[in-house]
């Protein structure tokens, strides 16, 4: 093989994947600032962040000693809830209507609904179409059923 086409070659390669590498790279540097974050809002409240996942924009944390919960929204907005406050918990599912009558319609948003003593709602979301339409939304249901267990658990 000739050096110009080892060059091409060389060159062809590093135009695949250097861009991929920058794009993981980014989105682990995305993720480390959501969870500082979370971390250091919980600092600030007292509370030890023992769990955390990030989940595109948003991020969710638990202090299992405490039994609160810190979420960061896609708007970069933190909120500590006090989980001896909340009396249920409930997946958010909302769809679009289906073709059919049957048919179950494209998910546009996937979160979490934290009820109180007095049944007022506080929804944390996790997916909307409008901001986060790259994701499958459909693989963020089980993200959603676990932090609701976990929740549950804590109530």
């Amino acid at each position: 093989m000739d050096i110009p086409s080892a060059v091409i070659g060389i060159g062809m390669m590093l135009l695949f994947v250097v861009p991929i590498g920058y794009a993981v790279n980014s989105e682990k540097r995305k993720e480390k600032k959501i969870i500082k974050a979370l971390c250091d809002f919980g600092h600030t409240k007292k509370l030890a962040i023992d769990t955390h996942e990030v989940i595109r924009e948003s991020g969710l944390g638990l202090d299992h000693g405490r039994r609160t919960l810190v979420f960061q929204n896609s708007k970069q907005e933190l909120f500590a809830i006090k989980l001896a406050d909340i009396s249920q918990c409930e997946v958010l599912e909302k769809r679009k209507p289906g073709k059919t009558r049957n048919a179950k319609g494209s998910l546009y948003q996937v979160g979490l609904a934290l009820y109180d003593t007095n049944a007022n709602a506080r929804e944390l979301i996790l997916y909307n179409e409008d901001t986060d339409g790259v994701t499958d939304a459909e693989s963020l249901i089980p993200v959603a059923i676990k932090w609701r267990s976990d929740i549950l658990n804590l109530c």
